[in-house]
C-alpha cells in the first residue's frame, strides 16, 4: 500500500481541489497574477501543477497555462510560492492554503518578479523510505 501511494505522487484527492479553492477564494480578493510552473523533466510535478491551475483559477484566480522549468543550482522538495516581497498578504494567503490541503509549501521572496505576481513552483517530491 505504501509503494502504490509513493507510485501515485502528490495528486490531490477527490475533495482538495474543492476544498483548496474556497481557501484560495480570500486571497483571490486580493487580485494577482499567478504564473503556474512545475520542475522540467518531472511528470508528477507537472500533473500537480496542472491540478492546482484547474483550483486556483476556480477561486477567481487569473492563472497561466504550466510551464515546464528548472531552477539553476537545483531546488528543494516541495511547493514554492514566489512573489516580490513575503510580506504581500496574496502570497501568504496562498501558502497558508497549500499547506491545509497537505502540500507541503514555501513561501519565498524573488527580487526580479513584477510586482503583484505570484508564481507558484512546484519542485520534485520527497521519497520516504519504510
Amino acid at each position: 500500500m505504501r509503494l502504490f501511494a509513493q507510485q501515485r505522487g502528490r495528486l490531490l484527492s477527490e475533495e482538495q481541489p474543492s476544498k483548496l479553492s474556497s481557501l484560495l477564494a480570500v486571497a483571490a480578493k486580493l487580485p494577482r497574477p499567478v504564473e503556474m510552473m512545475g520542475l522540467q523533466g518531472d511528470g508528477e510535478a507537472i500533473l500537480l501543477a496542472n491540478q492546482l491551475k484547474t483550483a486556483f483559477a476556480t477561486a477567481g484566480f487569473q492563472v497561466t497555462d504550466v510551464l515546464e522549468t528548472f531552477l539553476l543550482g537545483g531546488s528543494r522538495d516541495g511547493v514554492f510560492v514566489r512573489q516580490k516581497r513575503t510580506g504581500d498578504p496574496a502570497g501568504i494567503a496562498v501558502a497558508e492554503a497549500l499547506e491545509k490541503v497537505g502540500l507541503d509549501s514555501r513561501l519565498v521572496e524573488k527580487s526580479d518578479i513584477q510586482q503583484g505576481t505570484i508564481e507558484i513552483f512546484v519542485s520534485h517530491r520527497t521519497y520516504s523510505t519504510p
